[in-house]
């Protein structure tokens, strides 16, 4: 899911460079190549996700499932007196429930189908520690109110699906990046400064989130499980 972006179309490369055949799923497709499977889908139509899982995993039989949508809704960049609350509701379905539902009802499937899986989520760094507000110096860079609330939970709710499926071959984890190089939300050069203050002195590139992505996928990480992988050079720990 969201395998346009930046960090998805990254995954999707990476994992056609490995042999595998991933299925882009987004909106739109203009950065992947044509050797690659391309589903249009919106994310935010919450009710048709679950009709997409099944038909992933009946007929196309996927035994992957990587969520790396990001649909930002109105309201996204306002300041914490401006937002309302149905612009809140309005991210949330379209970040976080999308993203649950969409692992949920995959796992669902597999298990209806007696079939194994594995999830990979993409969370953030700010659903662990609270972002820097020292490095927001303008509207434009100031970090989304409804973020950590989002990537926090998503973290969570993977650590349920791992609990809850794990007995039936499926496995559940997150990716939790730092900072990366591209990214349109991360333009200010002052965050991007204080962001390279890490233990390698730089940000990510995509390629950097993809690679752990992939692992995660294989049959490499088979008792892994339940967590969360930081990438993020070893910010979070100075």
């Amino acid at each position: 899911m969201g395998g346009n972006g930046l960090l998805g179309s990254a995954i999707v490369k990476h994992l056609l460079s490995l042999g595998a055949n991933p299925i882009c799923i987004d909106l739109k497709n203009d950065k992947i190549e044509n050797a690659v499977k391309f589903i249009s889908f919106d994310i935010t139509k919450l009710n048709l996700i679950k009709d997409l899982a099944q038909t992933l995993v009946e007929k196309e039989h996927i035994d992957g499932l990587v969520n790396a949508s990001f649909a930002r809704a109105k309201g996204w960049k306002k300041h914490p007196d401006e937002i309302e609350w149905d612009e809140w509701q309005a991210n949330i379905d379209s970040q976080l429930n999308s993203v649950c539902l969409a692992s949920l009802y995959t796992a669902n499937s597999w298990v209806k189908n007696k079939s194994k899986g594995v999830i990979v989520n993409l969370s953030s760094i700010f659903g662990i520690v609270a972002p820097p507000m020292h490095l927001y110096d303008n509207i434009n860079s100031f970090p989304a109110l409804p973020y950590s609330a989002i990537k926090g939970g998503l973290i969570s709710f993977t650590q349920f699906l791992a609990a809850k499926f794990g007995t039936r071959g499926i496995r559940a984890n997150c990716i939790s990046p730092g900072a990366v190089e591209g990214s349109p939300m991360q333009t200010a050069d002052k965050f991007i400064e204080g962001m390279k203050k890490n233990m390698l002195g730089r940000i990510a590139l995509p390629e950097e989130i993809a690679k752990p992505v992939s692992f995660l996928l294989s049959d490499d990480s088979s008792f892994i499980t339940g967590q969360n992988i930081i990438v993020d050079g070893g910010w979070t720990n100075m």
